[in-house]
Formats: structure tokens, C-alpha cells, sequence
């Protein structure tokens, strides 16, 4: 059977679904992870979702306490769904603005590691990010299949052209959490 992997880039997601009307303006873009690993997998067999994040900037927690618990909260309940792992990648500031940092890096690591450790078939990476693209070539040589699943108006045409499937998102990818 074909072990399928699927790494999700949240805040890439994050920002398409706030840009784009894929889901439903009523919630707060806080998606079942598992629930679109599984449409995205289908028939095949799902080892494993890979989630990465970063946690809520401590400013928020004076600004907007609601915001910042229902962060915190939603990622707690990532944390518990079956077969997903969350990471946390770093946030610093610059001019008072948040950065994320470590968090593509960690996801070229366990995406390489797992490649090279056999522990999938394909991979299925969520990210419109073009960063990846030499992670994909490289995972390509090792013999896994790639797959892509990406937003309108915004994916790397070089990420496109490297994967073996290229999956536009959809409404019905998404739910609640």
C-alpha cells in the first residue's frame, strides 16, 4: 500500500485562508488538520501529518486575551487529534513586528529525514512556499512521490513543475475544528 506523509505549512495556510473566501468568514480559520490530510490522502494509507506553527505572539495576550487563548486553545486541540504531530517553530521581533523563524527549516529537515529513513511513500506538502523546492527535487531523487497541494494565485510555478501532483485547494478540504 502506498504510505502517504502529509506536512502542513499552518501559517501559509493560515494567511491564504484569510486572503482567499475558501472557508466560511464566520470561523476563525482554525481547520481540522487530520480531516484535510485525510481528504487529501484518500484511499491510501495516512502514517502521519506533520503540523507546523508558531505559537501566539505574548503581546496578544494583553491585547486581546480572547485571541490568544483561542490560539492556544485550537493548537491544544491539534496536539490531540490522532496521528499528527505538532511543531512549534520561533517567533522574534524586528521594529515591534513578529517574525517566525525555524519553522521552514525544521520541515525540510523531518521531511528529509523521513525520506531518507523510508518512513513514506509520498509526501504531501501543504505550502504555496517556493523555499521548498530543492526538498522536493532531493526527496524526488531518493524515489518518493510528490504532491502539492496549493492556493490560488499563490504557489511557485517552480514548485509546481518539480512535484507529481499539483492539487488546488478547496472549500471542501476544509472543516471546523
Amino acid at each position: 500500500m502506498n504510505r502517504v506523509k502529509v506536512f502542513i505549512d499552518n501559517s501559509n495556510v493560515y494567511k491564504c485562508l484569510l486572503e482567499q473566501s475558501i472557508v466560511d468568514p464566520k470561523w476563525k480559520k482554525q481547520y481540522d488538520p487530520l480531516f484535510l490530510s485525510q481528504i487529501l490522502v484518500g484511499d491510501r494509507d495516512l502514517v502521519g501529518v506533520n503540523f507546523y506553527c508558531t505559537n501566539p505572539p505574548p503581546s496578544l495576550r494583553k491585547a486581546n486575551p480572547k485571541a490568544f487563548a483561542s490560539q492556544e486553545s485550537y493548537y491544544s486541540r491539534v496536539e490531540n487529534l490522532e496521528k499528527v504531530i505538532i511543531h512549534f517553530g520561533n517567533l522574534t521581533t524586528n521594529d515591534g513586528k513578529y517574525f517566525e523563524k525555524n519553522l521552514d527549516t525544521q520541515m525540510v529537515v523531518d521531511i528529509m529525514e523521513g525520506a531518507y529513513q523510508d518512513h513514506f511513500d509520498t509526501l504531501i506538502l501543504v505550502s504555496s512556499d517556493g523555499d521548498f523546492e530543492s526538498t522536493i527535487r532531493k526527496v524526488k531523487e531518493i524515489g518518493k512521490r510528490v504532491e502539492i497541494l496549493f492556493f490560488r494565485g499563490h504557489v511557485s510555478q517552480n514548485l509546481k513543475k518539480v512535484s507529481d501532483v499539483n492539487r488546488r485547494a478547496r472549500r471542501s478540504y476544509f472543516k471546523q475544528l
